[in-house]
């Protein structure tokens, strides 16, 4: 099933669905108390994993605080939309829900510090800022490694593999009049008996 937000109140809705989907899967993970058992939601029950995208989240925040404006502080969509986010980031793992979050930017009061130390994959893709680098991966622009920019090149840093720096990388590049994305996906879903995918 896939569900697409495009406005800031099915964004809410939609993490705060997830958010009750999370409780309820940590509800049947510590059903029984006495498990030792160190596994995700997904390998326990076998019912999948959950992804959540955020794409372009400063747009969709810039939209939520604009709205927040005009409205009473205890009726604010923001707050509780990045409570649900936080959430979801900290503890979806587990509960085999995983979230991506991309942007052209990523300024410390939309991601705060907590959440992005809490992120298990960071990539930065082009030339980076002295601030864009401290708020992507903790450290001065000086202290990174370089990476070849000029041909979609950039910065990964992966949770877990002991890395004491964010390694260079270059991405894969992707020509759209070689296999036009929208195009194709259409003809798969067609072949595949479903509908037409969204936009």
């Amino acid at each position: 099933i896939r569900k697409v937000a495009t406005d800031w109140k099915w964004s809410l809705g939609l993490t705060a669905e997830l958010c009750q989907i999370m409780q309820q899967r940590y509800e049947e993970m510590n059903a029984d108390v006495d498990s030792e058992k160190d596994s995700t939601h997904a390998e326990l029950f076998e019912q999948g994993s959950i992804l959540l995208i955020a794409d372009e989240l400063l747009a969709l925040v810039g939209e939520m605080q604009a709205s927040d404006k005009i409205l009473k502080p205890t009726e604010r969509i923001y707050p509780q939309f990045y409570s649900n986010l936080m959430s979801l980031i900290v503890k979806g793992r587990q509960a085999s829900i995983s979230v991506v979050v991309s942007g052209q930017q990523m300024p410390a009061s939309i991601l705060p510090t907590e959440t992005r130390d809490s992120l298990g994959l960071r990539i930065a893709l082009g030339r980076m800022s002295q601030q864009q680098a401290q708020e992507i991966f903790g450290l001065g622009l000086k202290d990174l490694p370089r990476a070849d920019t000029s041909n979609y090149g950039g910065l990964i840093w992966l949770d877990g593999l002991d890395w004491e720096l964010p390694k260079p990388f270059q991405s894969p590049y992707y020509d759209d009049e070689k296999l036009p994305f929208k195009a194709t996906l259409s003809n798969i879903a067609e072949a595949q008996g479903g509908g037409l995918p969204q936009a």
